[in-house]
């Protein structure tokens, strides 16, 4: 076996969260994470059951996803990229796909207007359908006569919720002028449990509320407003009398780890199930009426839970040392309820992506991989393992992360890389090929993973616990897990490096102006002012949340922005960005370099077109991968200047 090489990320086959009907059926879809220049991903749908295995039902020339078949079976529908925009441009827009599997096995398009981001089946031949309204005749005929101007924040387009029957071909709106960014329904497709906004925009997600959706006149009645928390996956009841749903501070739409909460629907009386519990719920699904089951994160491990009427007081069922995907949002589906089985994707250190069946009963086995994607990749390929570390910061408070890498320490001192992850409410768990981190591993450095305060997996208390502090207590968890591990293993002190993306890469730039602990630092898409982030980020309420200070009173902000400590970093450092980014915008990476590159610090700065936040094309993957490698390899320290500390 050989060691992990950047092509092999390219390789990696991801498998998605799968979807099982009430006949056994299980959808989900496999393919790529990165993409060809001036395309899309690709990824094919496949059918797993216990009698027939794994059968492909798309040929994977389109980015086919988030497959869901009815109830009985007889239809499946997925998105996919196949319909191109009507605009000229060459653009696909995002539609639904139905795929009849009884005799012709058709696939036909949905008649649903917009770009289609989610549908739920409610009946054998009838879906809800989230879709971006379209920009309207007027609008088109401007655009046509060259009148392409845009007017910022004009609320003209929402996502709206679409009745739609596969039986007549027939679409119904039942939402206008409302934003819906996530729904659930009844049985009945009577009573509609969304989390939305009454403005469109991303930045409106933060201060998004539980509603309940009249069907008959589509107004919304809030059951639950989170204050300056955040909602996410409402799941309703079959009866439509309940709402099981998630709460905490978030950092990111899509990664919605908290508490979880039970509202009545016609009482509006909310219960905080799991408030002050040391782990963080991800998703429910419910059994019957009156029980439901849930997965959380607890620090390394993922758990699932049962409640039930009338107490709902939550019971474990199982633990397994798993990470279940998506990382960043686990998910799960119920495969059986006698004997009870889950099914979801999931992958560990030494263990890829793949298809995995548990059963949930006491006497059950251990869980099951049904898929083998990933097996000639994992024969031919040794990756670093992932070790759980602990260690204990300044207020003697225990903290965890992972070691990956170990395999490089011993009698000779190595190098050592601290990876801050992004959010900051997220976390790093095991996975397979990591990423960066591994491919640094497999370089012969020892790569650290902190799961510093504000991270998910301990709770809300914990996940919450760095608001209006960025860039304090976490920065102070970082270095005090550095210090531990430079105590514990064979470190070159003249070669310690720090790199993150997102929160991770502000981190890195906070880094740069705290300490002179590391030899090099990269930030990638990071934030260095929060002041002129708020002015031009897509996400402006992010800021005022997680900083719990408005922009305009200045001190707060400009405490814990890099961008006014400049003339304290003696570290080089190296700034990657997506040119196309509307989340931190590409200005963040521009005004750090300029102020560094003016003061005659070491900077470099590289910008990869048509990127967003995070790099998803394979040149642009490989290039920056690289270059971070090639700019740790050649940036030492005298040892001397090595042993400061942070500066605060």
């Amino acid at each position: 076996m050989r060691k992990a090489a950047i092509d092999d990320l390219f390789r990696l086959k991801a498998v998605s969260r799968p979807k099982a009907s009430l006949t056994g059926k299980v959808a989900f879809s496999v393919g790529e994470s990165f993409r060809e220049p001036h395309s899309t991903q690709r990824s094919a749908i496949y059918v797993y059951t216990k009698e027939k295995g794994v059968s492909r039902l798309t040929s994977g020339e389109w980015f086919d996803r988030e497959p869901s078949f009815t109830d009985g079976g007889e239809l499946l529908g997925f998105l996919s990229n196949r319909k191109p925009q009507a605009d000229g441009s060459g653009r696909t827009a995002t539609s639904l796909f139905v795929l009849t599997l009884e005799g012709s096995n058709e696939v036909w398009r949905a008649p649903v207007p917009g770009h289609v981001e989610g549908f739920e089946w409610v009946s054998s031949d009838s879906a809800l359908v989230a879709s971006l309204d379209e920009e309207s005749v007027d609008e088109a005929r401007r655009k046509a006569a060259g009148f392409d101007e845009e007017e910022f924040e004009n609320p003209s387009r929402f996502m709206s919720l679409w009745y739609f029957n596969a039986h007549t071909l027939s679409v119904k709106q039942i939402t206008k002028r409302v934003q819906v960014w996530e729904f659930s329904s009844d049985s009945r497709a009577q009573s509609i449990a969304l989390t939305y906004s009454t403005l469109p925009f991303e930045r409106h997600w933060y201060r998004a509320k539980l509603g309940i959706l009249n069907t008959v006149d589509g107004e919304v009645k809030c059951v639950y407003d989170p204050g300056w928390r955040q909602v996410g996956a409402p799941r309703i009841s079959p009866n439509g009398k309940r709402v099981l749903f998630t709460s905490s501070l978030w950092s990111d739409r899509g990664s919605q780890l908290g508490d979880l909460h039970l509202v009545s629907v016609a009482e509006g009386e909310n219960i905080n199930l799991t408030g002050g519990a040391p782990f963080s719920v991800s998703w429910a699904e419910w059994f019957d009426d009156d029980s439901a089951l849930f997965l959380a994160q607890r620090e390394g491990e993922s758990v699932f839970f049962r409640v039930e009427a009338p107490d709902w007081a939550p019971r474990e069922l199982k633990s397994i040392m798993l990470s279940v995907n998506p990382q960043w949002y686990p998910k799960f589906t119920i495969l059986n309820r006698e004997p009870l089985e889950v099914a979801f994707s999931a992958q560990y250190t030494a263990t890829p992506p793949e298809l995995w069946i548990t059963g949930l009963e006491e006497t059950a086995s251990h869980p099951t991989a049904v898929t083998a994607f990933n097996a000639p990749l994992k024969e031919e390929i040794e990756v670093p393992r992932m070790k759980f570390f602990e260690w204990t910061n300044d207020k003697g408070q225990r903290l965890t992360g992972y070691l990956e890498g170990l395999e490089n320490t011993g009698d000779k001192s190595c190098p050592l890389v601290v990876h801050v992850h992004g959010g900051p409410t997220s976390s790093v768990r095991p996975a397979y090929l990591s990423s960066l981190g591994a491919l640094l591993a497999s370089q012969g450095y020892l790569v650290f993973y902190p799961n510093y305060t504000g991270s998910v997996g301990r709770g809300s208390v914990f996940a919450e616990a760095n608001r209006g502090d960025l860039g304090g207590q976490d920065f102070k968890d970082i270095m005090s897990g550095v210090q531990a591990i430079i105590a514990e293993y064979n470190v070159d002190l003249g070669r310690v490096y720090l790199e993150g993306g997102s929160y991770g890469g502000f981190m890195a730039m906070w880094a740069a102006t705290r300490t002179n602990v590391f030899a090099a630092i990269a930030a990638l898409f990071g934030v260095s002012d929060w002041l002129s982030f708020h002015g031009t980020s897509n996400l402006s309420d992010w800021d005022e949340l997680h900083l719990d200070e408005s922009p305009y009173k200045y001190a707060r902000y400009d405490a814990s922005s890099p961008i006014r400590f400049v003339s304290r970093v003696n570290t080089p450092v190296l700034l990657l960005h997506g040119k196309e980014d509307p989340y931190v915008p590409l200005g963040q990476s521009l005004q750090f370099y300029r102020a560094l590159s003016d003061l005659g610090k070491e900077v470099k700065l590289v910008v990869y077109p048509r990127e967003g936040h995070g790099f998803t094309e394979k040149p642009h993957v490989k290039d920056a991968y690289t270059r971070v490698s090639e700019w740790f390899r050649t940036h030492t320290r005298r040892p001397r200047d090595s042993e400061s500390s942070s500066t605060g």
